[in-house]
């Protein structure tokens, strides 16, 4: 029974029931944490698989560990898991190519661009909901990444007339900050759907509540103390009547749920206590296993512990070797209680923990290694955690989720520092690239004109090379001072003719050929870009084929075929033809 929320259910209730009969729609039930959101839409799942309705569920996760779309990898899972053969079967086949992606088990199709992958999860919901309807909870959209918003958009304009009711929840305090990133994303939602904002609770439903988690029922004055300083928040009551009834005075709790969180914890021992910080550390949910081997403990130890924890409330188990923290404001407590150097020590752990464990086909891994290894800081060798970055990057780009790839990009040349280096140099044009990809084409620029940068420090001419060929295959939008045709030249300059002042020339800022004074006439219009570039192409491909290095093989023939076949080119081919 839920306290004080019988409005709030009657609201969901009846969309419940108009999309188990005609056509469903988009619910978001927002308010601050702890104030019952999650306690709300399990009950909606409850009387949803009571009605018939195949219900879905996926949650978002405050981590820069979580892969892109993963409420919505879950609801898949979950609809795999909850559906007949039959069912799974018609909502694979509208999926198409694009599920291993959605299921985060396989490598990127290159035939499945973002819009495919939108409308795949949308039409295998749409179709489930043809033989029964579907309703899919999506729980702290504020945690999301801008792709999974995206989705949502997309996937909440098809459910009007289709059995198809989506439900999300989202802290709105936190995403009215003007700062939050993902506030122009989850505002316009709003103008989609019903918005259900929970309020806190009455002085009368405190007491209520008291009286059902302390049994014992509290006075009158004493409930309206308790919601003054809490707000009539669902869970700091919760916690401040656990306290009470452990014999503490709750004039004496201080107001808000750290407080009461740390005088909790206080009840457990100290090693409970301690492993409890490491688990936080590893996230909202995590592995007995995972978490022994991350503190250092006995295997055996570490479950009575957990046990311990489990007695008082803090967490939960999951299936065979797994926890969850009860709340999210537990596990961030227990986080923010951690000092700085300890934290970057318990990451490091963890990022031996999760390599030790051998699970490489959990599709989170990556991520979660990337996570530890980036707030490890010096704890772990910068190599390694590179290693570990640029591989959750590349991860992240097979799965379409490539504002996540951007943001692991990032942090790797954060890791390595601004000294100029091959590998820096690289992971840059990596950057650029998957930034064309979600549409940032200035800062894409930004990016290959500090990789042109660094080619001239480096002062390899097949390096300049390999970037003049990135160059020309990207998106010119952007390009506002003509970097990708003058990158080219310099390259042709240093390769073909053995220019000697061609990087400098580049990394000054030079004009078109300005470097190449002597270079051939063909050479200086526009035109003849694709020959400068098949020219560049044979010189990378000779010292890639010689250096054993097949990403700059692949780069050097893909970009002289696309000369090959540019118009230009290709007329030129054939008036030579006639």
């Amino acid at each position: 029974m839920l306290i004080g929320r019988d409005t709030c259910l009657g609201v969901v209730r009846a969309r419940l029931e108009r999309a188990n009969a005609s056509h469903g729609g988009l619910v978001l039930v927002t308010g601050e944490a702890g104030i019952g959101k999650t306690s709300l839409v399990r009950r909606a799942a409850r009387e949803a698989r009571e009605l018939g309705m195949l219900a879905l569920h996926g949650t978002c996760w405050n981590s820069e560990g979580t892969p892109g779309y993963w409420p919505w990898t879950q609801a898949i899972r979950s609809l795999r898991h909850g559906a007949t053969g039959e069912e799974w079967a018609r909502a694979a086949t509208a999926a198409g190519g694009a599920l291993p992606v959605l299921l985060g088990e396989g490598a990127r199709s290159q035939e499945v661009d973002r819009f495919q992958l939108f409308d795949a999860v949308t039409s295998m919901l749409t179709g489930a909901s043809q033989s029964r309807p579907v309703a899919v909870v999506l729980e702290d959209l504020h945690w999301a990444d801008a792709a999974s918003l995206g989705l949502l958009e997309f996937a909440a304009q098809h459910t009007w007339f289709e059995r198809l009711l989506i439900i999300g929840t989202y802290r709105d305090v936190e995403v009215r900050r003007p700062d939050h990133p993902l506030q122009p994303l989850l505002e316009p939602l709003t103008a989609k759907a019903t918005t259900i904002r929970l309020q806190g609770l009455t002085p009368g439903e405190v007491a209520e509540l008291m009286a059902r988690t302390a049994g014992s029922r509290p006075g009158a004055a004493l409930a309206d103390e308790v919601c003054r300083r809490t707000g009539g928040n669902p869970f700091f009551v919760e916690e401040t009547a656990r306290l009470w009834s452990a014999g503490q005075s709750v004039a004496t709790i201080a107001p808000g749920v750290g407080a009461a969180l740390h005088r909790r914890l206080a009840l457990l021992g100290e090693p409970a206590v301690d492993l409890l910080g490491h688990a936080a550390v590893l996230g909202r949910e995590f592995a007995r296993g995972t978490l022994a081997r991350t503190a250092g403990a006995d295997e055996d130890r570490t479950g009575g512990l957990l046990r311990e924890a489990a007695r008082a409330g803090l967490v939960e188990p999951l299936e065979t070797g797994r926890f969850i923290f009860t709340h999210d404001l537990v596990r961030e407590s227990l986080y923010e209680a951690l000092d700085a150097p300890r934290l970057r020590r318990v990451h490091a752990a963890a990022v031996r923990a999760l390599l030790a464990s051998g699970d490489v086909a959990d599709p989170v891994r990556p991520t979660e290694l990337a996570r530890h290894a980036y707030f490890a800081g010096e704890e772990l060798p910068a190599d390694e955690a590179v290693d570990l970055l640029v591989g959750a990057a590349r991860h992240a780009a097979s799965r379409l989720a490539d504002e996540e790839a951007v943001g692991h990009y990032r942090r790797a040349l954060e890791r390595l520092g601004t000294e100029a280096s091959r590998r820096r140099l690289l992971l840059t044009l990596d950057l650029g690239l998957e930034l064309q990809l979600i549409g940032e084409h200035e800062r894409s620029w930004l990016a290959f004109e500090d990789a042109t940068a660094q080619a001239s420090a480096l002062g390899d001419p097949a390096l300049l090379g390999r970037v003049a060929l990135t160059l020309y295959g990207a998106d010119g939008r952007g390009d506002g001072t003509g970097l990708k045709p003058r990158v080219v030249r310099e390259a042709h300059g240093l390769l073909v003719r053995g220019d000697a002042a061609g990087a400098g020339a580049v990394a000054a800022g030079a004009a078109p050929g300005a470097a190449a004074a002597g270079a051939a006439p063909a050479a200086a219009g526009a035109g003849a870009l694709p020959g400068v570039v098949k020219e560049v192409a044979r010189h990378v491909v000779a010292v890639a084929r010689g250096a054993g290095d097949d990403d700059a093989l692949h780069i050097g023939l893909w970009a002289g075929l696309h000369a090959v076949w540019e118009p230009t080119a290709r007329s030129s081919a054939c008036g030579t033809t006639r």
